[in-house]
């Protein structure tokens, strides 16, 4: 290999393969980089085996060449580099990096020792914007299951129904629902919390659009010279649906910014089992949480109402907070449908589908 990069479209391709290595596996080139130049492209590649990533950027030069060497090594030297231009020599296994009048020589690896990552060249089941993947995916994320006890769980589902793309997740303490306009129809995947986390970073602000490909155990997501690549969970994500209720006996209209004041106050006083207690008191919502060894706290929202039931539920208040949190508006909706029925927390704007369910603790 010998040739030469931009360096900051260097710097941004290692950072996001940086992201997919694996520190602590019983495979130690998985805590490196492979690195394949070739077609006037250097693509950069990681994988921790559940889910990895290549991007690439255009190169120069006249030898092409296979490397696998760590990244953050590289990474860390860049960016303290000067120079706009990155040039790359390989010798075995020695990659002589030169940025400027800075070189190291990095020791590595064969590349043929290096797992294969996955490719799909089928067609896409879904087309995305890259940002609104990132959004649904940031939405739902927080109430994926953190243990494996029901693998479906610790993972968000994705399906088309011809109309909408949804993602969803449920610990079944809590759920999260978003859904976003598109035509396309297939049948749901299940995706692992940490890819659906890497899906929430990565695409955060990456241009254009990304298209969905699957094949059964597998699902790849790409853009531009950007492709993910995760396993599936296997299982049937529970019909989850019939959870969320069709209307709400009253419905509360509040700042977002207040209720999550409010339920921090609370917090510092709840019980080993983190309960806040949610009423309606005339025209407020009363946000309170009493602790005997602690103190109590009691906080009011002057709030609009939609019904003229009274509200009087206990809540987890980590659940309770990442679901206001979760909410792209500043003004919520808290809707109650009764006894021992969740709350369900949504955006004041109705064009804005997102959904979360916060189950009552029982007393």
């Amino acid at each position: 290999m010998n040739i030469s990069i931009p360096r900051e479209e260097l710097i941004r391709a290692l950072s996001i393969a940086e992201r997919f290595t694996s520190q602590h596996g019983s495979l130690p080139i998985l805590a490196n980089t492979l690195f394949v130049a070739e077609k006037g492209r250097i693509f950069v590649s990681a994988t921790n085996l559940e889910v990895g990533v290549t991007t690439s950027t255009a190169a120069h030069g006249e030898k092409e060449g296979k490397i696998v060497v760590p990244g953050k090594i590289i990474n860390d030297f860049l960016r303290s580099c000067s120079g706009d231009v990155v040039e790359f020599v390989s010798k075995q296994n020695t990659l002589s990096v030169r940025a400027g009048d800075n070189t190291v020589d990095v020791l590595g690896f064969d590349a043929g020792e290096y797992p294969i990552i996955p490719k799909n060249s089928g067609d896409a089941i879904g087309v995305i914007p890259a940002t609104t993947l990132s959004r649904l995916a940031a939405a739902v994320s927080p109430a994926i299951s953190l243990s494996d006890a029901r693998p479906e769980l610790s993972g968000a589902v994705m399906f088309g129904d011809g109309e909408n793309i949804i993602m969803a997740a449920t610990d079944s303490f809590r759920l999260a629902e978003d859904k976003e306009t598109a035509k396309c129809l297939f049948s749901p995947i299940i995706v692992p919390r940490n890819t659906v986390l890497e899906i929430t970073k990565i695409f955060e602000t990456e241009p254009g659009d990304v298209s969905i490909k699957s094949d059964g155990g597998q699902v790849f997501f790409s853009s531009g010279s950007l492709e993910i690549v995760s396993r599936l969970i296997t299982g049937k994500f529970p019909e989850y649906q019939k959870f969320i209720p069709e209307k709400n006996i009253l419905t509360a209209i509040a700042p977002k910014e207040e209720i999550e004041k409010a339920v921090r106050a609370a917090s510092l006083f709840a019980s080993h089992i983190s309960d806040i207690e949610i009423t309606r008191e005339k025209e407020a919502i009363c946000v309170s949480a009493k602790n005997q060894t602690k103190g109590e706290a009691h906080t009011k929202i002057s709030a609009k109402f939609i019904g003229q039931e009274d509200m009087k539920i206990s809540v987890n208040y980590r659940y309770f907070l990442d679901g206001i949190r979760s909410v792209r508006d500043s003004v919520i909706r808290i809707g109650f449908s009764g006894s021992g029925a969740p709350l369900v927390i949504g955006p004041q704007d109705t064009s804005e589908r997102f959904v979360y369910l916060a189950m009552p603790l029982r007393q």
